[in-house]
């Protein structure tokens, strides 16, 4: 809990998206903490001796993600986040993920303006570790399958740009859970955080009459803005 509280206190950016700009693109960092659900036996085995994997919250760069708004309040991402697992003994094991998935906004649900919450679904994969897997070195080097979950928060402070908090629950595949815990109950998850500085991008305005194609009744034909974009066919 205390984590929570502390990252909530972490100044982040954002754009909230709709149609108007319908690609954004986020650059920026995240915080990593690991659990299974027997904190006692975390033990990676490292080829020699093992390591208890420890939980101790990690921050690192880079978090990148491009997302694209469909329809409502729908929108589709793609993301890309490295990070470190700090190890009790020494050292530690670098960490990378690719996703995909949905965000899900409130903000026409909850009528706001400037304040946009989402829900975040996705699914993935995670790497663990920089080196190939030798003898019996069986986290690094090697990826297992995720799901993901969870809630963002933004605010809109400028025509592109915004402020955006995403906590996130990652839940790994059982290979991975059976390596960190061989007895016990079983459960391999972490709790991420990400945030950034991110564009929002990509609003046309095909017919040149200056009124964007969202907002253009008339987008290939030019027009008033009075005439919300469509010609003056009888000159009145």
């Amino acid at each position: 809990m205390k984590h929570v509280i502390a990252l909530v206190l972490f100044s982040v950016f954002t754009f909230a998206q709709d149609a108007q700009s319908p690609w954004k693109l986020s650059l920026g960092a995240s915080g990593l903490e690991f659990y299974e659900k027997n904190d006692g036996n975390q033990i990676v085995p490292d080829g020699t001796n093992n390591n208890v994997l420890s939980s101790d919250l990690n921050f690192s760069a880079p978090y990148l993600e491009l997302s694209r708004h469909i329809f409502g309040g729908l929108s589709l991402n793609v993301g890309y986040l490295s990070n470190n697992l700090a190890l009790e003994q020494s050292g530690d094991i670098k960490y990378w993920s690719f996703y995909g998935g949905t965000i899900l906004s409130g903000k026409s649900i909850f009528k706001l303006k400037n304040l946009d919450p989402t829900i975040r679904l996705a699914a993935g994969y995670a790497n663990f570790g920089d080196e190939p897997k030798v003898g019996d070195q069986k986290l690094n080097g090697n990826g297992y399958l995720n799901g993901n979950i969870g809630f963002g928060i933004s605010y809109k402070f400028a025509d592109k740009f915004s402020a955006e908090l995403n906590l996130n629950r990652k839940v790994y595949s059982k290979e991975l859970s059976n390596i960190l815990n061989e007895g016990g109950e079983k459960g391999a998850y972490s709790n991420e955080v990400t945030f950034g500085l991110s564009y929002h991008f990509g609003s046309t305005d095909s017919d040149g009459d200056g009124i964007k194609d969202s907002k253009d009744a008339c987008p290939f034909d030019s027009g008033p803005e009075n005439l919300n974009g469509c010609p003056d066919d009888d000159n009145d």
